[in-house]
């Protein structure tokens, strides 16, 4: 009786060791914090899903590792296997010390102060009518400021960004305080930042950090006949400032 020899298919098996290595790359920067220097931490649950398919498909794949094939092609395991080649290739991604506004340390502000009062954000002080930014809340703050504008006017506000200038947007005694923004990933990083108004504008280097101490005041700028809330800080002191790595995002 003849006996039949089980031959390797390397197709299918190259096949699966992509999609192994893939999927192994995608949850080692979901679980170490990695990917958080490409895109925003509201893309982790994706990152793992896309593993678990990864994973399903390698399995799936096994079923055919000794299915014999006439022709081999290797091409398309380019695709899966560039992103890994990439990741291992020496490069600088974004620096992530202080790289969001809803990380695991924002969360913990927030909540801790939640506890003592239902409607108290970190850095409001309400009393004082103050506000003071931290490096890791600017984007929450962002977002806060604009969407409840009016619960803030006459509030002294103290923020750090670099200086944004740009004549097509802000007057002659105008620029705003800004850091990078990433709504999704790493590609769409634009600047994001608050209205200033300061008289000494011409002595401000572009892109310089500095610390803006001011009073919020109500502005709104008209669009397409609707009115959308665009805060000023009516700027009382500017005070050099570190650089601070890394980007935010609003939410």
């Amino acid at each position: 009786m003849k006996k039949t020899v089980r031959v390797l298919n390397p197709q299918v098996l190259t096949e699966i060791l992509c999609q192994m290595s893939f999927g192994g790359m995608i949850v080692y920067l979901a679980a170490s914090g990695a990917y958080l220097r490409y895109v925003t931490p509201r893309m982790r649950p994706y990152l793992y899903f896309t593993a678990c398919i990864m994973g399903l498909w390698s399995l799936a794949g096994t079923g055919r590792l000794f299915r014999p094939r006439y022709k081999i092609r290797m091409s398309h395991c380019f695709l899966l296997i560039i992103p890994v080649l990439i990741m291992l290739l020496p490069h600088t991604p974004i620096e992530i010390s202080s790289y969001n506004t809803i990380g695991e340390s924002s969360k913990l502000q927030m909540s801790s102060a939640k506890e003592e009062n239902e409607n108290v954000m970190p850095g409001l002080y309400k009393v004082e009518k103050k506000i003071m930014v931290s490096d890791d809340l600017f984007g929450m703050w962002y977002s806060e400021l604009y969407m409840h504008m009016e619960e803030y006017e006459g509030y002294t506000i103290s923020i750090t960004g670099y200086v944004l200038k740009d004549p097509k947007v802000y007057g002659e005694n105008e620029f705003a305080v800004a850091r990078l923004a990433m709504t999704c990933c790493v590609a769409d990083l634009a600047p994001a930042g608050i209205h200033c108004n300061y008289r000494g504008v011409s002595d401000l280097k572009e892109d310089t950090w500095i610390t803006v101490e001011g009073i919020l005041t109500l502005n709104y700028d008209d669009y397409d006949g609707h009115k959308y809330a665009d805060p000023i800080i009516m700027v009382t002191k500017i005070t050099p400032a570190e650089k601070v790595e890394g980007y935010v995002y609003p939410y």
